[in-house]
């Protein structure tokens, strides 16, 4: 079922920091995610002193907490679900970037599918955050 069957829209996904194959990965699997657009930004330009995120809807960024926790930090003022994304599944890394405060977390070999279920519950519980 598409985002815009709920009511959602088609999302903007950010993806900050996450080296050219994680992100070369996460772009092959997107189309049939039913996603607006798809920016990628360094690292480095998300953590200049007073700038946001760009206007986005989620954001997969790396999980190590060097990398996620300035990302969580600017995330939460507009409370943007931050994936944390790692291409070696750990379950402290896994369980340590959900407890910084990640709404999920992810690993490779991205599908579409698995793409398109981590957007629809994070955008799902975003809508109801807001609503409530």
């Amino acid at each position: 079922m598409s985002h815009a069957a709920h009511g959602l829209g088609a999302p903007r996904i950010l993806l900050i920091g996450l080296d050219e194959d994680l992100v070369s990965e996460i772009l092959r699997a997107l189309p049939e995610c039913d996603v607006r657009t798809a920016s990628v930004i360094a690292l480095e330009t998300s953590q200049r002193p007073g700038e946001g995120v760009p206007r986005c809807d989620v954001i997969f960024c790396p999980a190590g907490s060097r990398h996620l926790l300035p990302v969580l930090e600017k995330a939460s003022p507009r409370r943007l679900p931050v994936v944390a994304v790692t291409r070696h599944p750990d379950s402290t890394e896994w369980l340590n970037a959900i407890e910084a405060g990640a709404a999920d977390y992810a690993a490779p070999p991205f599908e579409s599918s698995q793409l398109r279920w981590i957007l629809h519950s994070n955008l799902r519980r975003t809508a109801a955050a807001g609503s409530g």
